[in-house]
């Protein structure tokens, strides 16, 4: 059997090209039997890569009915960032190609952002033009598909396999780690949490016993991710103006984008920069002003916009004029919501945005009893949500959600309209949840469209634990420190958990940092939010993020106003004011214990700076306490109304 293939050669001679020195060396030293299993294994990465390849290099879209176009077509480069801890500067790159300049010196790459910034369709891009330019053997991987039942080798060899034998496994293990792949991993955050503990250790093992290939992982944040400490963790810049205009233009081809872009671009539409910064809002933008020429202000009003724009759209491509698609369902609009609002929110409590037909019909058949639907037919409604009203996609044996942010709509729908009395009880179940930054898009909705019940719930229950925690710490401290500065510790502290670690030698400091570590890390109370080493290098400021902390940070992420968290703007100029310090070696948690040098008199304002140089906000206690109040008195408000 020749090295390079049909079905290779077809596809690209570079991959070819690239496969062919790969098989010489791995061949080398083997019998002729085994060489041919190799040809075999290599003749099936050849089929496996022509289809993704084909696959990835077209994508669907609801802006276009889930009707496929090519992604070189409608990609604008985005811009990967990583931000250095404790510093404003970053490092950043535009990906228009590939091998990557900057980042291509890096084995593992974590790709981190919030809901539809563009994850996927980057690593897609990634993917086709590592192809493209024989810079590797590249695997694409969503890992949703995976679980304890199908771990990632098994996945991988179900690929590359031909024929059975544990020949064929042992070489496919060699060909892995050899060094030569590189390994696009997408949606960990998609993973079941049901399977994720697995389904994580299973990755750390596969990466551990291959680690000359190339990783890249993408992911909203999760406190999962801690796993992958080892990896360089960069998010996507976001789009400038002009970059989401361009954006625009792309999906018009009459003078429709350009409508848009000019109502855009009038004062009172300054406050849309929410939506154009992110590339799926902008798609989506486009989507509902082509079906109302309004430009919505509120996100939830906008996500109803597109469901209405799919609802009632009418297909111009067909000759004889416009031609609007039957609904099988027979549902009108405020039914069909009443469906989709059950089933997002069913479907999204067991953490599911993929099924087999037999999944959904489950979940469609449970959705139209709570809707008081009991005679419409669910394999109708499936129909209709992959054809007249696209907002999900059938891909070979499976159907998913057009996007995750759409099923976390009509599920915030759900919860906020459907649940009567039980709004706040769920919403602060989500929130007291260890993996809550993963609900963070849900929650930000049910904000939107209600924000009264995430006032009450959720933002009530940090005021609270705050206030409390503020009120509680530093109240005995010696007469000769500044009532100011104490003051000053209390707002900084509240909300985190901070360690000085003081040493004389690299050596020593790196030490005492792996006993930390090693100390909080299995802690779930706690996860590693960045360190600030100053000018000796000897001497850093740890920082670890609480519940609570991590809360208002992924709050912040979602752009929810929090008027009681000062942001701190890091100076280096603070620096300068530690190459006297000589501190004793070793560990200091900062809290009120007095008898640590973090407390004592002399060094306590610059501790203070010090901490100001490491993290990213402060607590004003005078407007949580103003909050709260507010609060509370909607509350009471509402209980009067009830009881009239």
């Amino acid at each position: 059997m020749a090295l390079t293939t049909a079905t290779i050669a077809v596809l690209a001679k570079p991959v070819a090209d690239l496969l062919k020195p790969v098989i010489d060396k791995l061949t080398s030293k083997i019998n002729e039997e085994l060489k041919l299993t190799y040809h075999h294994i290599f003749n099936s990465y050849g089929k496996y890569l022509e289809n993704e390849y084909e696959r990835h290099s077209r994508f669907t879209s609801i802006v276009f009915k889930n009707e496929q176009k090519r992604l070189d077509d409608y990609y604008i480069p985005l811009t990967l960032v990583k931000h250095t801890s404790g510093s404003d500067k970053t490092v950043e790159e535009k990906i228009n190609s590939y091998p990557l300049k900057t980042v291509n010196k890096l084995n593992k790459l974590l790709i981190v952002d919030t809901a539809g910034m563009g994850k996927s369709t980057l690593l897609k891009y990634l993917f086709i033009n590592c192809v493209k330019q024989k810079s590797g053997m590249p695997v694409f991987i969503e890992l949703r598909k995976l679980s304890r039942e199908k771990l990632l080798l098994d996945f991988i060899i179900e690929q590359l396999a031909e024929i059975d034998g544990s020949s064929e496994r042992s070489l496919i293990i060699n060909l892995l780690e050899s060094g030569e792949f590189v390994f696009f991993f997408d949606g960990y955050d998609e993973i079941a949490d049901s399977e994720r503990p697995e389904v994580t250790a299973n990755l750390q093992t596969f990466i551990t016993k291959a680690p000359k290939n190339k990783y890249f992982i993408t992911s909203r944040d999760e406190k999962g991710l801690i796993a992958f400490a080892d990896f360089q963790r960069f998010t996507i810049k976001p789009l400038l103006r002009e970059e989401a205009f361009c954006l625009l233009r792309k999906y018009a081809e009459n003078n429709l984008a350009e409508k848009l872009v000019s109502k855009l671009e009038q004062p009172e539409y300054k406050n849309i920069e929410e939506f154009l910064v992110n590339p799926l809002l902008t798609s989506l933008l486009y989507k509902s002003f082509e079906y109302k020429a309004i430009i919505p202000l509120k996100r939830h009003i906008f996500y109803r916009q597109v469901f209405e724009a799919l609802y009632e759209s009418h297909d111009l491509t067909k000759e004889g004029g416009e031609f609007q698609r039957n609904k099988r369902s027979k549902l009108d609009i405020d039914a069909f919501e009443q469906v989709l609002r059950y089933l997002g929110y069913l479907s999204y409590r067991e953490q599911k945005v993929e099924y087999t037909k037999d999944e959904l019909l489950k979940f469609v058949d449970k959705a139209k009893q709570l809707a008081a639907l009991p005679t419409a037919i669910s394999s109708d409604i499936i129909h209709d949500l992959t054809h007249a009203v696209p907002l999900m996609i059938h891909e070979g044996n499976y159907i998913r959600w057009a996007h995750r942010s759409i099923q976390e709509y009509f599920s915030a729908l759900c919860i906020c309209r459907n649940m009567q009395g039980k709004q706040l009880e769920i919403l602060l179940k989500y929130y007291k949840e260890v993996n809550f930054d993963s609900h963070i898009n849900l929650v930000s909705l049910c904000a939107d469209i209600e924000s009264s019940y995430f006032r009450q719930s959720i933002l009530k229950d940090i005021l609270e634990n705050l206030l409390k925690e503020f009120n509680s710490i530093y109240t005995n401290m010696p007469n000769k420190i500044n009532r100011e500065l104490i003051i000053k510790r209390k707002k900084l502290l509240v909300g985190n958990k901070l360690y000085l670690i003081n040493a004389k030698s690299k050596e020593l400091s790196e030490k005492l940092c792996d006993n930390l570590f090693r100390d909080l890390g299995g802690n779930n109370k706690f996860n590693f939010g960045g360190y600030h080493r100053h000018l000796d290098g000897n001497s850093q400021i740890f920082v670890f993020n609480t519940l609570i902390s991590n809360s208002i940070n992924v709050l912040h992420s979602q752009s929810i106003e929090l008027f009681f968290i000062k942001k701190i703007k890091y100076s280096e100029g603070l620096d300068i004011i530690f190459n006297t310090y000589n501190g004793i070696d070793g560990v200091y948690e900062i809290d009120e214990n007095q008898s640590t040098i973090v407390n004592q008199a002399e060094y306590f304002e610059n501790i203070n700076k010090l901490i100001e140089c490491s993290i990213e906000w402060q607590f004003d206690e005078i407007a949580a306490q103003k909050l709260l109040e507010e609060i509370n008195n909607e509350i009471d408000v509402q209980q009067e109304f009830l009881e009239l």
